[in-house]
């Protein structure tokens, strides 16, 4: 395809931007360094500009292998990773209706794809538990406790699926309780990345195509990214 043909088709899509504003104060994992965004130097300097302190798993990120793997194939640093493993067709599973601090197990998903449509390899699988609401209205509550995420059986399932990114808009991937964390040991160690925080996902339909880039920062075990979403108009 040529680029104004590219172009042609990009103007086909709207864009849903799914990354929360970073900004002081804002929800983070409880032993993570919280954001900060510093006055550096102001006009009377020249120009303005601010230092940013943020943690790698800060806001709307996405996790590398390295975050849990330890050593083995597995432990992989972000720019390792190709590029183009972070955009693709996306598929959105709207459990938003579930109760809070929800297990989804590997026969919600297969129930949910009988309704819809089939999870295929390559996909980028998110999952939509309803808290775009909590960070619209400062729910700082439901933000940090009692979230919904994915038990082992769903990660086996996802991982059996050959997906390649899984997400949710959750702090974690893990629900809320658990002490196990299979999601991050059972997809990271099999190249699976993780995202958490994921903005507008009330937004988006079951299918749209999935656009992100990290920082390219040397052995980082994650990274904050500004991503988005193609959804057909």
């Amino acid at each position: 395809m040529k680029i104004e043909d590219f172009c042609k088709v990009m103007e086909e899509f709207e864009i849903v931007d799914l990354s929360h504003m970073y900004q002081e104060g804002m929800p983070i994992w409880p032993t993570h360094a919280p954001f900060e965004h510093v006055l550096w130097e102001d006009y009377e300097k020249g120009s303005l500009n601010y230092q940013l302190k943020i943690h790698e798993h800060c806001g709307t990120h996405i996790d590398s292998p390295a975050h849990f793997i330890q050593e083995g194939p597995g432990h992989v640093f972000m720019p390792e990773i190709p590029l183009r493993h972070f955009m693709g067709r996306c598929v959105t599973l709207d459990f938003s209706d579930h109760p809070r601090n929800y297990e989804v197990t590997d026969v919600d998903i297969r129930s949910w794809e009988k309704q819809h449509i089939e999870i295929r390899k390559g996909d980028v699988v998110f999952f939509n538990f309803g808290l775009m609401n909590a960070w619209r209205n400062g729910d700082l509550e439901s933000i940090n406790a009692g979230y919904s995420g994915l038990g082992k059986s769903a990660a086996e399932y996802l991982l059996s699926r050959k997906v390649k990114i899984v997400g949710n808009d959750a702090i974690a991937l893990d629900y809320d309780g658990t002490d196990r964390y299979w999601c991050h040991y059972i997809l990271l160690d099999n190249d699976i990345l993780i995202m958490e925080n994921v903005a507008n996902l009330d937004l988006l339909p079951a299918l749209s195509y999935f656009i992100c880039l990290p920082l390219n920062v040397e052995q980082s075990s994650g990274s904050p990214v500004r991503a988005v979403a193609l959804v057909e108009k």
